[in-house]
């Protein structure tokens, strides 16, 4: 949703928001309590989210769907793209593979990483040559294997925020 234009993002549960309980009749097949599901690994991890997003400018970030080949995956497979005018992030919600068309953002030479929005942790990418198209794997793939690809203009600099 960050990606394709969504100004922000609340962490939902299916289980909360029904308030499910052996008290209530269950909605669509819930899984847990849902005190037990206010710990669940996606509530904490929403910060990892908000780490990467604040660490870029974000007056003139855009979805753009151009950056990147492959746009027709079936959603739990979704490959999504935004960009500012000099970095840019590309999500792959199960680790897929995908080609990045170059020369959508400034610089001669890109650097990166890939971005765990489990943990916060990256990833070195080496060095890119801003033209032509790339292919980029993810370090990871399957279910719950998501990752963010993270490309900037290496005269900028940017490091994460704590």
């Amino acid at each position: 949703d960050l990606f394709a234009g969504a100004f922000g993002h609340t962490y939902g549960c299916h289980d909360v928001w029904q308030m499910n309980s052996s008290k209530h009749e269950p909605v669509n097949g819930p899984h847990y309590n849902w005190v037990q599901a206010l710990d669940l690994p996606a509530a904490n991890q929403m910060k990892y989210v908000r780490r990467l997003i604040e660490s870029f400018p974000i007056t003139d970030r855009v979805p753009d769907q151009s950056v990147i080949l492959e746009n027709n995956y079936v959603p739990a497979e979704r490959i999504q793209a935004t960009r500012g005018n000099d970095y840019l992030f590309v999500y792959s919600c199960a680790g897929r593979s995908f080609t990045v068309v170059m020369q959508k953002i400034s610089g001669k030479t890109l650097q990166g990483y890939w971005y765990d929005p489990r943990n916060g942790k990256t990833t070195s990418v080496h060095l890119v040559a801003n033209k032509g198209k790339q292919q980029f794997t993810p370090p990871g793939s399957g279910y719950g294997k998501d990752w963010v690809l993270v490309l900037f203009d290496a005269s900028k600099k940017y490091t994460l925020r704590d």
